[in-house]
């Protein structure tokens, strides 16, 4: 549960697909609007105040104001990417790029980094340096996302918002200035599909509080997130507060460890170790080799009251002394300590269905639970892999929730 890294999106945007989403957040940190402030120019987005309204007007909407419906049915990645270039002029993008020329030929990391060596979330050598993963894009995906790219161009220029002179008049862009634009667009398009993480709000009933849903909000480009690697059964989560993302260890992590996240289906969700591997390799374009994937551990129980009364002790990291069965640490005494934890956590399971059963009230058994496991037991282990499910449900209702009266 400890806090790794707390980061606001580099770029962000309301889910376009949903039909009231745009009125209900604001188009600029994406937190729910109690009293929303309307965009001065059109009705297409709104404000959660008036710092907001500013901020957001000012870095890109004032770009994208005029086209926006019709970046609206383009979805989520192009918007994010429109976003991206919007935040800068033509000519900042032109010295920024010929800046980085000089370092192509350097490691992805180092790339990324500042001259200070430190990873900035809000810098645009950083956004400009993820990876995007074009050399392993299929011709078919190529094209699509030049013709996207080619949409986009079209319509920052019919915003007549961007191509300005330094009085902010129209200035008719040349086929240079296109072309580089363009090459941009793609750049980005393709970093941020690779990249982006959906944000979602967490639904609760008011009448029955055990009845939870996970809701679209739209998605964000997170760079210090998007530096973690994949597993299927991660060490780190995320949450979050409209678009700012709070990354929770989900297991203890080593010193000297990788920090790991889950960038499609967790274990829990999908066991099937070909299915998970076959989407990664689709969308990311790497065959999975997490923990999860290298071992034998399967998921073959339905619910909590079955699995419970089925579960067996499972496999315990023995320390290397011998111990006596009096040692706290002994397997005899391992095994009693797990059963009655097990005991325990057997009331929070058997109370989900009560509507009335609030989860996050179960917040330090569940950490107890996850800290045993990490201690004593070897993992991945399927009840290890269901608590760590009640964990996520737990902080996603204490990050970006609201209350349904349905």
């Amino acid at each position: 549960g400890e806090v790794i890294a707390v980061e606001t999106a580099y770029a962000s945007c309301v889910d376009p697909e949903e039909p009231n989403s745009p009125l209900d957040f604001c188009t600029f940190c994406l937190a729910r609007c109690a009293a929303p402030l309307p965009c001065p120019e059109c009705t297409n987005v709104v404000f959660c105040n008036e710092e907001c309204r500013s901020n957001g007007w000012r870095k890109f909407h004032m770009k994208e104001c005029p086209v926006y419906p019709q970046l609206r049915k383009l979805k989520f990645r192009n918007i994010e990417a429109y976003r991206i270039i919007a935040g800068q002029s033509l000519d900042e993008h032109r010295a920024f790029v010929t800046k980085f020329k000089k370092d192509e030929k350097i490691s992805p990391l180092e790339q990324i980094l500042c001259e200070d060596e430190i990873c900035d979330s809000y810098s645009y050598r950083s956004v400009y340096f993820l990876e995007n993963n074009i050399k392993s894009t299929d011709i078919k995906g190529l094209i699509a996302c030049s013709i996207r790219a080619f949409v986009m161009t079209q319509l920052m220029i019919q915003s007549n918002r961007y191509f300005v002179n330094y009085t902010e008049d129209k200035n008719e862009p040349d086929e240079e200035d296109i072309i580089f634009i363009g090459s941009l667009f793609i750049r980005f398009l393709l970093t941020i599909s690779f990249n982006s993480y959906q944000i979602i709000e967490t639904h609760v009933r008011v009448k029955e509080v055990s009845l939870v849903s996970e809701e679209s909000v739209g998605s964000g480009i997170y760079i210090a997130g998007s530096l973690f690697n994949h597993s299927c059964f991660p060490s780190a989560m995320i949450f979050f507060y409209g678009n700012v993302g709070v990354f929770r260890a989900s297991r203890f992590i080593p010193s000297g460890t990788q920090v790991c996240v889950c960038y499609t289906e967790h274990y829990s969700i999908e066991p099937d170790r070909a299915i998970r591997r076959r989407n990664l390799h689709k969308a990311y374009s790497f065959i999975c080799k997490c923990e999860a994937c290298l071992s034998k551990c399967r998921i073959s129980f339905s619910d909590w009251k079955t699995s419970l009364s089925a579960y067996k002790v499972p496999k315990l990291k023995i320390k290397s002394k011998r111990v006596s069965r009096n040692d706290n640490e002994s397997t005899e005494s391992l095994e009693l300590e797990l059963k009655l934890l097990i005991t325990k956590f057997s009331f929070i399971t058997l109370s989900l269905s009560s509507p009335s059963f609030d989860i996050t009230n179960c917040l330090d058994l569940t950490l107890e639970m996850i800290e045993f496991f990490d201690r004593f037991v070897v993992v991945p282990d399927p009840m290890c892999i269901q608590v760590t499910t009640i964990f996520q449900e737990i902080f996603h209702q204490k990050g970006s929730c609201y209350f349904v009266n349905k």
